[in-house]
């Protein structure tokens, strides 16, 4: 079972918006796959897009649902939580991420399944 601690930094720096301490835990090469656009990225550019979410949401915070050991990282269920800024309506965007981690503790890969209602709940479609 991998250590926790890139997953608990991950998770900081979601609600935060300061992701220099997730990129120190990336592997190089480290990839994100979204189920949404199917697209897989460098993982690190993937990260920059992260501090929008404090331009377009207020109070963002994660509330962790489910974690489970994998063999090589672990599996996260979790609720990505907020006030939307131009509305005040609550945001609630329910996710789920694959976390591969290498056997020196570094993050090698991500796949993410993002709630298909994010952009409707922001007001973006």
């Amino acid at each position: 079972m991998a250590d926790r601690t890139a997953l608990d930094a991950l998770n900081a720096s979601l609600s935060s918006a300061s992701i220099d301490e997730f990129l120190a835990h990336l592997a190089p090469g480290a990839v994100v796959w979204h189920n949404d656009d199917k697209v897989e990225m460098d993982a690190a550019e993937n990260m920059k897009r992260v501090p929008a979410l404090q331009q377009l949401l207020e109070g963002v915070a994660v509330d962790v649902v489910q974690v489970e050991p994998l063999e090589h990282g672990w599996l996260q269920r979790f609720v990505l939580r907020g006030t939307v800024r131009s509305s005040g309506r609550p945001f609630a965007a329910h996710n789920c991420i694959v976390m591969h981690v290498g056997d020196d503790g570094r993050v090698t890969r991500i796949d993410e399944y993002v709630d298909p209602t994010c952009g409707t709940q922001l007001g973006l479609t």
